[in-house]
């Protein structure tokens, strides 16, 4: 807008302005002070205008001009400075303290995301993929008792408040979903032990067992001891039939049962995992702790069925191999000497293995044991090569599922011998009926459980798995002067 001289000049010494009166250096202070103009009624008066200007919002100037009747117009002018409110440190803190505030409110209020029945959405997509088999659990109540007992088993874990908060809502998820275990807490964590366990214990063994190669095809025992002895009957010998006379004594066939005792180890594992997952994860935590434990543990017990040879690595145990080994590969009856390498092996070194077999064995359920390296580098090598049948007449019957070879199932496990020229007598390949010839005891399932306050200055928990298991394989490879219901295929 446009203003008189003597306007300017009012208004700039009411700013503060102290210089001439030259219209250059009123117009240079006004522009340095960088004003905004804007003329406003006075609500007070019709014949009163008022011009105001604002500086910075730090000073403003009332310009007003009075009609007094004279048809002459006088104007005042008085400035104003706003005073500037010192911010002290306890005022920031109550400004972010009142925006925290804001927002936790507004989160607590939303509504929980829930579906037909009550049920979250996190629960009901954890359900439809439990549907599918792509869960741990069966259903989402179950992954949260489990997680549950899992913080609570350790009866501690308070020393930090992310702690305490966390054991909260453990007892708050047992509560709703399994009250009887809620209400006897108080009384110990072996009473919870006894009543949780059916309800999770299904699940963690359903997840062993689908880790393990070897608890697919062996004899699986559980053992409410720490020690099991186990008894088999003799199934090499043969029961005399006889035909007697009328008023003849009849010849006895005393049965040979043999004992062999088993003791369990325990077996353990220490994990560690971030505490903000544990608050808000809880279902894919739940997961990722019991696939991961029943893997390392299902891998620990096939290690032992199969390399174990008394030694602390194995927890004391003598798996198939190592029963080969302490009587001799070369000299055990259940074992077949094939080429000094895999591209050495021929189909007669496989029929010869299957012909040891003994009958008994034999007519059950046998199966092939190699490492997957082997059958695809060996046996299918083999099979492709065959002329005058297809591939799939030598690797297995037609329609059948599965890796095969010969017509029988294949278990690949990669704790078996994975090269191709080993030292000699390294067993290549297994095959037998491991129900008669190794046994995998088991105390229950596995105990898992969390200490919250181990892990205070990491912000994570550790979790504890605990596993008794024993391994029985004596039984299963024979002696040096008969065969057992395991056999083997060793290199020269």
């Amino acid at each position: 807008m446009q203003i008189t001289q003597k306007r300017a000049l009012a208004i700039a010494k009411a700013l503060g302005y102290t210089g001439g009166d030259a219209v250059s250096d009123v117009s240079k202070f006004l522009a340095d002070t960088d004003q905004m103009v804007k003329i406003s009624e006075s609500p007070t008066a019709i014949s009163t205008k008022a011009l105001l200007v604002n500086q910075s919002d730090a000073k403003s100037v009332t310009v007003t001009q009075i009609d007094d009747g004279d048809g002459m117009a006088e104007e005042s002018y008085s400035a104003s400075a706003k005073k500037a409110k010192t911010i002290t440190a306890d005022d920031v803190s109550a400004i972010v303290k009142s925006h925290i505030d804001d927002v936790a409110k507004q989160f607590a209020a939303r509504p929980t995301l829930e579906v037909t029945g009550g049920e979250s959405v996190e629960h009901a997509v954890y359900n439809d993929q439990a549907k599918e088999g792509k869960t741990a659990f069966k259903n989402a109540k179950t992954a949260e008792i489990f997680l549950s007992m899992a913080v609570l088993k350790s009866g501690a874990g308070n020393r930090f408040e992310g702690g305490a908060e966390i054991t909260k809502n453990a007892k708050e998820t047992l509560k709703k979903f399994a009250p009887d275990v809620h209400k006897d807490y108080s009384t110990g964590v072996g009473s919870v032990d006894v009543l949780v366990a059916p309800m999770i214990s299904g699940d963690i063994i359903r997840l062993f067992n689908s880790f393990g190669d070897m608890a697919a095809v062996s004899n699986v025992i559980t053992s409410a001891n720490d020690q099991e002895v186990i008894r088999y009957r003799n199934m090499t010998e043969t029961r005399a039939v006889t035909y007697p006379n009328e008023n003849t004594t009849v010849t006895t066939t005393d049965t040979d049962f043999r004992a062999y005792a088993t003791r369990l180890r325990m077996a353990m594992l220490l994990s560690r995992v971030s505490l903000s997952a544990l608050k808000f994860s809880r279902l894919s935590l739940a997961d990722e702790i019991a696939t991961d434990f029943a893997r390392d543990f299902a891998y620990a017990e096939d290690n032992a069925a199969l390399n174990g040879d008394g030694t602390s690595t194995y927890g004391g145990n003598i798996g198939v191999l190592g029963q080969f080994a302490a009587i001799g590969v070369g000299s055990a009856a259940g074992a077949t000497v094939g080429g000094a390498n895999w591209g050495a092996h021929t189909l007669d070194h496989f029929a010869t293995l299957m012909g040891l077999l003994p009958r008994y064995a034999a007519r059950r359920n046998p199966v092939f044991v190699c490492s997957q390296a082997f059958y695809e580098t060996c046996m299918m090598k083999l099979a492709r090569a065959v002329g005058g049948v297809t591939m799939n007449e030598v690797a297995a019957y037609a329609g059948e599922a599965g890796p095969r070879f010969m017509g029988r199932p294949v278990v690949t496990c990669e704790l078996m011998n994975q090269t191709s020229a080993a030292a000699g007598n390294t067993i290549d390949c297994l095959y037998g009926d491991f129900t008669l010839g190794l046994d995998l005891v088991r105390g229950g399932g596995v105990q898992i459980e969390t200490d919250l306050s181990s892990g205070f200055t990491t912000a994570s928990a550790n979790v504890r798995g605990l596993f008794w298991h024993g391994i029985q394989a004596a039984h299963g490879i024979g002696t040096t002067s008969a065969r057992g219901p395991i056999v083997a295929l060793y290199q020269s």
